[in-house]
Order: structure tokens, then sequence, then C-alpha cells
């Protein structure tokens, strides 16, 4: 088989991207990022198409990696040649397998072709996708990968001529493998190891509930013991109760009578505070009115007091008045106002100036000052206007009128002379022809001095005579803009100069004024000028004022004095000692009255408690009862009771569990029995399956050995090529992995450098395509598996590639011009 051409529509990063393949050795060097391994995933996608898997890792999972980085259809084709037939397969891939497209045609013919299906690559090589990449698909990632495959190995016997199918035993051998699997795994997985395990755990288990029955055994004679020692204990708790009682009432009895003590103690101590109470009104007890109305008439003293004390003259009204002691009328503050309202006014004009003359410099600016007035412009524009659409002088219009005149004469006479008329329309065309003369050369003398008039007034000695129109209607508006801003800025000055006058007298006034008063507002006319006034507006108010305020408070001390009078009449009947009378009565008054109901209460209390109790003396002896001995014992026997009701409740529940637990031993022991047989028999199918396993083995190995030692000479005769020092010692098994003879050991390809393991890998890859296609010589695709060689192997590497390209097409992939071929 040979590939021929292909296209790649989309796919991965490639899109657009044609390529013809040589046969032999096809180089294809490029910049890592090119899409070299995508053009090698490409081939074999159009040959075996996309797998269809779940994996979402892009390194494990070709369709998501692969699908189109811009976007658009994925696919295109490929054009190879088969049996002397060329064909173009053609395919699109999209996000689900079943989505995907094939096309197969005859390339001479251009019809469809049946030949193959959309199983192409199995079809033509006779092994499947892995098997296609782990033979003729050899790349830096994949050269040290498994060779061994199914299908590979199917092919091979077939090779061969062996009986049978190697990929049946393959599929036998990972069946009994998994079976295996089930019954036994190393760390004691497995069917069998579970039920070893149950096994283990049921043993325990029903050890376990042996300890529990002897424990039970144990607890139920214990329990027999403590219902004894309760008993015992409850007759003494009972005899103990029966002096407790005893010794309960005569408590009782001598705590009825501290407690009527008690209040009788109570009552003595209320009585003699009640004396001392009735000490202070000797002169008797006052009533509610009298109270209420002395409590009134102090309410009110001491309101006027505090309004005496809160409307005296204030010191703000003095200072006030000596803040105007110099004297100035109601006029002269009239006057003060008008010239700050006069300054507030013209500041504002001043700033509103400011701005606008700010503003008329800034546009002033754009312009210059050798402007002519706006008539001498208007008058340009005017004359150019007219001269540039005129022809006519005084000379040129006469010479005009004759020649004119003659022509006309001409041709009436030529009616009856021929001649005549030839030679006065001569004459006449002779002076039109003058008058025309003339009057262009005066109208162009003139324009030219007009346009010098012009280029001077616009200092442009460069502008052409179409452009001075609008050149002079330009410099016309900007002279006229010019003058108006001049004028404006003018008037503008002359009005900041009147305001600035007229702030500076209004301020000289305003300041002779404000000198005569101590204004805390130095900074500002205006900020003083309101200081003053306000303050004014505050004493003519507080001014007003000073009169009534001075007649009511002589009418309030008068009041005062009578009130005092009044209280004092009331008060000097008790014994107050404070410096608020009217409280302290108030306060013994209420004190005397919650004396006298306590007093109450504790009388009626004691003769009830007495009547209830039988109390009939007055003085009792204060009798102590000795009980505490009873009172110790009890409470020991109490902590014992609770101690083994504690100890019983526990042990009755243990013996509840551990019956529930001692019935579950018969059925433990049959369950060890059941398990003990069904582990003898998984042990005997394991053996049995383990003995399938080797037989069968044996019988893949003695199948495979056939094919094995034709892959085993090509191996050799590849790795002498490339190292003949290294090429003795090997040995190949039938999954085609490579050992090495060192010291009297094999060791694997593991045990060696990176560049060493690949040299033995490509050597086995080589010799499998051998071994695998005779017949057909397929191409082999290399995405740059040399890249650990060093210089030595890579020279014997890329000789070895020359040799194999005289027979086999190949396509080699790299990134770098040292492994460039």
């Amino acid at each position: 088989m040979k590939l021929i051409e292909c296209y790649v529509e989309n796919f991965g990063k490639l899109s657009g991207f044609k390529y013809s393949f040589e046969t032999g050795m096809n180089s294809f060097k490029r910049d890592n990022g090119y899409g070299k391994t995508t053009l090698s995933v490409f081939i074999k996608a159009m040959l075996y198409g996309l797998d269809d898997t779940k994996r979402q890792k892009l390194e494990t999972n070709d369709r998501k990696h692969y699908l189109p980085w811009q976007g658009g259809i994925a696919g295109g084709y490929l054009v190879f040649e088969n049996k002397n037939k060329t064909y173009r397969v053609e395919r699109t891939f999209a996000a689900k397998a079943s989505d995907d497209t094939f096309k197969l045609y005859d390339a001479k013919s251009g019809k469809e072709s049946d030949d193959y299906s959309s199983e192409l690559g199995e079809e033509l090589f006779g092994i499947d996708a892995d098997g296609f990449e782990r033979t003729v698909f050899l790349s830096e990632q994949n050269l040290s990968g498994k060779n061994e495959n199914k299908t590979v190995s199917a092919k091979l016997s077939d090779l061969v001529g062996a009986d049978g199918d190697i990929g049946v035993m393959d599929d036998a051998l990972l069946i009994l493998e998994k079976q295996r699997k089930a019954y036994h795994r190393r760390g004691g997985a497995g069917e069998i190891g579970e039920i070893k395990k149950q096994i283990s755990n049921l043993t325990l288990e029903a050890n376990e509930l042996l300890r529990v029955k002897l424990s039970y055994e144990e607890d139920k004679k214990k329990l027999s013991e403590i219902e004894l020692e309760l008993e015992k204990l409850k007759a003494k708790k009972a005899e103990l109760d029966r002096a407790a009682k005893k010794a309960e009432e005569e408590r009782s009895k001598r705590a009825y009578i501290k407690h009527y003590l008690d209040m009788k103690r109570t009552l003595l101590e209320e009585e003699n505070a009640k004396k001392e109470v009735e000490a202070f009104f000797i002169n008797g007890i006052p009533d509610d009115s009298e109270l209420n109305e002395a409590k009134a008439k102090d309410a009110e003293l001491k309101h006027l007091t505090m309004l005496n004390e809160t409307q005296n003259e204030t010191r703000e009204y003095t200072e006030l008045d000596a803040f105007f002691s110099c004297g100035a009328s109601e006029t002269d503050f009239e006057n003060l106002s008008r010239l700050s309202d006069i300054i507030d006014a013209r500041e504002r004009q001043r700033s509103m100036l400011y701005a606008e003359i700010d503003t008329a410099n800034e546009e002033l600016k754009k312009y210059n000052q050798n402007y002519l007035p706006e008539s001498e412009y208007s008058r340009l524009i005017s004359e150019l206007s007219t001269k540039s659409g005129k022809t006519s002088h005084n000379d040129a219009i006469i010479m005009t009128v004759i020649g004119a005149a003659i022509t006309l004469l001409g041709i009436a006479l030529g009616i009856f002379i021929k001649t005549i008329l030839f030679i006065v329309s001569a004459l006449g065309a002779s002076f039109l022809a003058i008058s025309v003369a003339i009057n262009r050369k005066n109208d162009n003398n003139r324009l030219h001095s007009l346009h010098q008039e012009v280029k001077s007034a616009l200092n442009d000695s460069d502008i052409n005579n179409l452009e001075m129109l609008n050149a002079l209607y330009s410099k016309k508006a900007e002279a006229q803009r010019y003058f108006e801003l001049s004028k404006k800025q003018e008037t503008l000055m002359q009005n900041l100069s009147e305001a600035n006058e007229e702030i500076s007298t209004a301020s000289r006034e305003a300041c002779e004024f404000i000198s005569h008063f101590p204004v805390k507002s130095t900074d500002s006319i205006l900020d003083a000028t309101a200081e003053i006034i306000k303050k004014r507006d505050l004493y003519l108010a507080l001014k007003r004022t000073e009169t009534s305020v001075e007649n009511a408070r002589i009418e309030r001390e008068a009041k005062k004095r009578e009130l005092s009078r009044q209280i004092q009449s009331f008060t000097k009947n008790f014994k107050t000692t404070s410096a608020y009378p009217i409280e302290e009565i108030e306060r013994k008054l209420l004190e005397y009255d919650s004396l006298s109901k306590s007093v109450l209460r504790i009388q009626s209390s004691m003769e009830s408690f007495a009547k209830e109790h039988g109390i009939v003396y007055d003085t009792i002896d204060d009798r102590e009862i000795c009980d505490f001995e009873v009172q110790e014992n009890e409470q020991d026997v109490l902590l014992k009771i609770s101690e083994f009701e504690r100890r019983r409740t526990l042990l009755e529940r243990q013996c509840r569990e551990a019956e529930l637990e001692i019935e579950r031993i018969e059925d433990i022991k049959n369950n060890i029995a059941e398990l003990t047989e069904k582990e003898k028999k998984y042990q005997k199918d394991l053996n049995i399956i383990l003995l399938t396993q080797k037989y069968l083995g044996e019988a893949k190995d003695l199948l495979t050995s056939k094919y094995l030692s034709k892959t085993k000479q090509a191996f050799n005769d590849y790795i002498g090529m490339l190292n003949r020092e290294l090429g003795e010692g090997f040995v190949m098994d039938t999954s085609f992995s490579i050992s090495k003879s060192e010291h009297g050991a094999l060791r694997p390809t593991e045990a060696y450098s990176k560049g060493m393991r690949d040299l033995y890998f490509l050597s086995a890859r080589l010799a499998l395509v051998d071994s695998l296609y005779e017949n057909e010589e397929p191409f082999i695709i290399l995405d740059d598996p040399f890249a650990h060689f060093d210089d030595k192997h890579l020279k014997a590497a890329t000789a070895l590639l020359a040799q194999l390209a005289k027979k086999r097409q190949i396509i080699y992939l790299t990134c770098t011009s040292s492994r460039d071929i």
C-alpha cells in the first residue's frame, strides 16, 4: 500500500492543508506546534476513523482533541494505492461518532467504490486501530508501549499457518483471568478471601459470645446477692423513717415557737420606730389637705426663685449696651445698611465683569491687530466682484458702437452694391476687433492693479485669483468680530472702573462708621456690617423687654416673702432638721403611716399563728433537738440503697442483653459450617481455573513461538545495524517484551537508559512490521522517534531508514534540523 496525497479541511490546528507523498522517504521537518503529530493522527483517522470514547483528558480522547480549533467541518480526504488501484477516502468527524460520514471513491473513475467499508483500516491491514499504532505508527510517545495486541497475534498466527484463532485463546484467557480474580486476588480479595474473612469474623463473634455467656452466669449470681442486701437495707430504712418522723414532729414544734418569737421581736422593733416618728409630730399630725397646701406653696416659692435667677439682666444685654455706647442714630445704621447693599451688588458685578473681560481677551488672542477698516474690505469686495464680470470701458464702448454702426450700414448698402458691402463689413469687423482688444487690455490692467491691492490687504502674496473673494469675505468677518470684541472690551473696562470707584467710595464711608464699634469680623466690610446690624436688632429687642421684666421681678419678690412666711408658720410645729422641711415632713408622715400598718399586720399575724399552732405562752425556752445522728444514719442508708439499685438495674440490663446475644451462638455455628463448605467448593473451582490458565497459556506460547522465531531474527538484524556491540544476548517473549542477558541473569529493558531502551523498541517494532506484512509493503509513520538517540545511534538510525525507504514508503516527522533526514 502507498499513500499518494492528503488534504486536511479542518483537523486540530490544521486547516486547508494539502500534502503529496513521494515514494520512499518523505521527510517533514516543521517547528514545534506546526501540526506534525496532528497530520499523523489525521492519516490514521482517515483509515480507522475516531473512537467514540467518553474519556475527558485530551491526550486520551482524539475526537475531543482534534476537532478543529478554528471551527468548521472536521475532516478531509486521503488518496492511496492498494493492489494496483487508486482510491480516495473522504471522512468528516462530529462531536458524536454517529454523525461522522465516510465515502470511498475509485480515483480513476471518480465513482463511489464498495471495495472497502468504513472499517477501511482493518480491511486493508487485517488489524484494528490499536494494532496499527503498535506496528507501523511509531512515535516518541508510543515507541516504548506494549506491542502485544490480539489482532496482531491473530494475524501472525494466520501467517504461520497455525490452526484455530489465537484471538479466541486471548478471549478465553481474559475470561479465565476475570473468573480467577472473582475467586481470588492479592491481599485476600475475591470471593474466597471474603468467605474466609466472614468465617474468621463469625468465629471471633462466637468466641466473644461464649465469654458473654460466662459473664452472664456471674452477673446472675451477683444479682441474687444484691437483691438480698437490698431487703436488709430497706428494713433498716423503715426503722429510721419511724425515728425520723418522731424527730421531725419535735423539730416542727420548736420551729413554730421560734417563728413566733421572731415575729414578737420584729413587732417590738416596729413599735419603737413608730414612737420615734410620733415624737417628730409632738404638736399633732397634719392631715392631707394641710400638707398638700404647704407643698403647693413650697413649689410656687421655688418656681419664683428660679425665675428671678434666670430673668435677671443678662450679660449679653450688658455687653450689647457697651457695644452701642457710641451713640449712633437710627439714620446712621440705615445708611450703613445702604452702603453694605451697594458694596455687595458692585462686588458681584465686578466678578461678572472680570469673567467677561477674561473671555474677551481669550477670544482676541485668536485675531491679529493688522486689520483694515470694515468699509475698506467692503470696497475691495465690491470692486473685485464688479471687475471680474465687467468688460466695458469708455473708449472701448465708443469703438464698439462705431464698428456696429458701420457693419449695419454695410449690410443695408450691400443690397445695392456688393463691393461696398464687403468694404463696409470689413471696416465694421475691424472696429469691433479693435474695440474688443482695447476693452480686454484695460480690464486686464485694472484687474491686475486690484489683485495687488487685495493681496496687500490679505498679507498673502501667494493667493490665487479664484480664492481672493472668499478670503476677503473671511477677512472682513474676522475684522468685524475683532473690532466688536475691542469695543466690548473697552466698555467692560469702563464699567469695571466705575464699579471699583463706587466700591472704594462706599467702603471708605462704611469703614469710617464701623471703626466706632469693636467688631470681630475685621476681614470683610460686609461681614462687619452684618455683625453690627444683627447685634443692633438683638439689642433693641432686649431693651424693649427690660422695663416689663423689672416690674415682674418686683412683684415676684413680694410674693416670695409672703409664701416664705406662710411656709414657716406651717413648719414651726415640727422638729425638722433638713434644709427641705416640707419634704422631711412628708417623708416622716409616710414613714409613720407605714409603721402603723406594719404593727397592726404583725399583731394580727401573731394572733393567727398562735391560734393555729396552739402556742399559749409568750416566753418559751429556745431548746434545741439533737437529731444529727439520726439524719446521718438515714443518709448513709439511702446512699447504699441508691447504689445497690443502680447496680441491680445495670446487671439486669446486662443480663437481658446477654440473653439475646447467647441465643445467636447456634445460628453463628450454622453459618460457619455453610461458609466452610462454600469455601471448599470455590477453592476447588479456583484450582481448576488455574490449571486451565496454565495449560491454555502453554498452548498459546507454543502457537506464538512459531512466528516468534522469525520476529526474533528480524530484531537481531535491526539491533545489529544500529549497534553491533549490543546485538547479542537479547531474549524476546511471546508478548514481544525484550530482556538482555547480563552476568548470568535476564534484565528487563527498563534497567537501561531511555536512549538505549528506544534502540531496542525501534528494532522490535521494525521486526514486527517485517513479520506481520510479508506480502504487502505498508507505509511507516515515524513521529520524531529518535529524540533520545545520541549522535552515533542517530546516524545509524537514519542510515537504517534510508535503506528501508528503498522498499517501503516512510513518512518521517521531526521538529529539528539535527534529526532531519
